[in-house]
């Protein structure tokens, strides 16, 4: 008897099984690991997304007021933009992976435009659209996220 069982569990019958429970459980840590990650993002991102779009929208609202005299308003714009960018990379850390595009390409345009010595009221309308973007991008995401409670 114990013979019969020691032959089935060195068998290749078992050994097949093993492997099979062994990378099915492998799988399914993946799944929950991920799982997880997606629901702590998930509240990050509801807890910190209306402070961080509100300050987006104020960011928004200055350059907006600074494009209207653009050459009075040059260092302050710089300043505003500086700001700006620490904003958008702190959403950018907390918006799931898939939709973080937009929000990168509004950090990319403001250090494009902070290593320049002088930029152009073109450029920095160009990032004001962007900005608004990202401000709409974010509307839409907590939207979102109050129906998939």
């Amino acid at each position: 008897m114990i013979s019969t069982i020691w032959s089935w569990i060195t068998g290749p019958t078992f050994t097949g099984i093993a492997a099979l429970a062994s990378v099915a459980s492998l799988l399914l840590t993946i799944w929950v690991a991920l799982g997880v990650y997606r629901l702590k993002a998930s509240y990050l991102f509801s807890a910190r997304a209306p402070q961080l779009a509100k300050q987006l929208r104020n960011h928004a609202a200055n350059l907006a007021e600074y494009l209207n005299d653009f050459k009075a308003f040059e260092d302050k714009i710089r300043e505003e933009l500086a700001a700006t960018e620490v904003t958008a990379l702190s959403l950018a850390r907390k918006i799931d992976w898939r939709r973080r595009r937009t929000v990168k390409q509004l950090g990319k345009a403001i250090k494009r435009m902070g290593k320049k010595q002088q930029f152009s009221e073109a450029e920095l309308r160009e990032v004001y659209v962007q900005l608004v973007k990202v401000n709409e991008h974010v509307k839409d995401l907590q939207a979102d996220l109050k129906w998939e409670r």
